[in-house]
């Protein structure tokens, strides 16, 4: 299986997060007692593997659990606690591994703070893993660790990640499939891997990923259903974030429904499926989720009168074309924003409100602007 024959053995084996992983390494290998490691961004993107392949690199043994199997205080403090205090069996040294941090429920306080306890403790690294960084319980955590981000990867890197493999492995996979499988993985290349397997060996009425359904295509399945469940699934093939699916369901209601009653009553399913994604996400309540989907997909559908014929030219999502046009931009701020966030010790977050005073300075004098960053370089 490509998945586990293309695992990485080393960091150099890790694509695309050179930056994450050398600020990975230096925090293992300088490491400091009482200062754990906290990695986050998307889903795989390399943030778990990471933590493997240094491992290997260093020869040292890996404690794995994931937050969801440690219930309660008592358990981190037996499990993880004790692994924190004993020396490896092989001698070696030992890096202590907590994933999936959103596994802890949001009222479980009491296991955010175990694990914190363990960190100010450990006589060896202990590194957490979760997506958000930002969720508000993980706050304690960010305190007594050194945040890391591993960003999602771009659509060329896994083009030419997956091209070498074609080439390495002799693959039956043409170019189209291997652009198909790039575009729609959403930067995840361990499910970019997972599908090229599933292509080369034939299956391709299985990978729901790269049959013709686009997102046009979804859209239109939503707005012209014959029955709720059809709705339902629309999206079930295309590889979005649940907030991107909102987006691209919201606007493109107007342009599907003529009716302001029709229109009126769409977006509105659409804001309601909205504020259940946010309880989701605050509460970590996953079972809402089936309230986005049913308001989001299912209501939009039932809010018209009758079945729109024709052709419809669907759009992207104004938010998401102004996001891609200010990438760069949003780039250069957020490196400004590091620079005055070690400066000041505070969060890069915060330091964001300092860029705004930066670039009017910018507007008026670039010599000043310039003068200034190197003063907190």
């Amino acid at each position: 299986m490509l998945l586990l024959k293309y695992r990485p053995r080393t960091v150099k084996d890790i694509v695309g997060q050179q930056s994450a992983v050398s600020k990975l390494v230096f925090a293992v290998r300088h490491h400091k007692p009482g200062k754990g490691i906290f990695l986050y961004g998307p889903t795989g993107v390399g943030k778990t593997s990471s933590v493997y392949a240094l491992a290997n690199d260093l020869g040292y043994e890996v404690v794995n659990m994931d937050a969801s199997d440690l219930r309660s205080a008592d358990q981190i403090n037996k499990i993880i606690g004790s692994s924190s205090r004993q020396a490896s069996l092989f001698g070696k040294g030992k890096i202590l591994l907590i994933d999936e941090l959103e596994g802890f429920s949001r009222n479980d306080r009491g296991g955010i703070s175990a694990v914190v306890k363990v960190i100010k403790q450990s006589r060896f690294p202990v590194v957490v893993i979760a997506n958000d960084v930002w969720n508000r319980k993980f706050y304690p955590l960010k305190q007594v660790c050194t945040t890391i981000e591993f960003r999602r990867l771009n659509k060329l890197t896994v083009k030419a990640f997956l091209s070498r493999v074609v080439k390495r492995e002799r693959l039956n996979v043409s170019a189209e499939q291997i652009e198909k499988i790039s575009e729609s993985c959403n930067g995840d290349l361990r499910a970019a891997l997972l599908d090229l397997d599933l292509i080369a060996r034939g299956y391709k009425e299985d990978i729901i990923r790269l049959t013709e359904r686009s997102v046009f295509d979804a859209l239109k399945n939503v707005f012209r259903a014959e029955n709720p469940f059809d709705a339902k699934v629309a999206f079930d093939r295309i590889s979005l974030d649940y907030s991107q699916m909102l987006l691209w369901v919201g606007d493109n209601v107007p342009i599907e429904y003529s009716d302001i009653e029709e229109v009126s009553t769409a977006m509105n399913f659409v804001s309601r499926a909205d504020v259940f994604l946010g309880r989701v996400v605050r509460r970590q309540y996953w079972r809402f989720l089936d309230y986005v989907y049913l308001l989001g997909l299912v209501g939009v559908a039932a809010s018209r009168a009758r079945v729109h014929k024709g052709f419809r030219r669907y759009v992207r999502p104004v938010k998401l074309v102004k996001l891609g046009s200010t990438r760069f931009s949003r780039a250069a701020d957020k490196e400004i924003a590091e620079r005055f966030a070690k400066f000041c010790h505070t969060s890069v977050r915060h330091a964001m409100s300092y860029v705004y005073m930066y670039n009017h300075i910018k507007s008026k004098s670039k010599k000043k602007a310039e003068e200034l960053l190197r003063n907190i370089s």
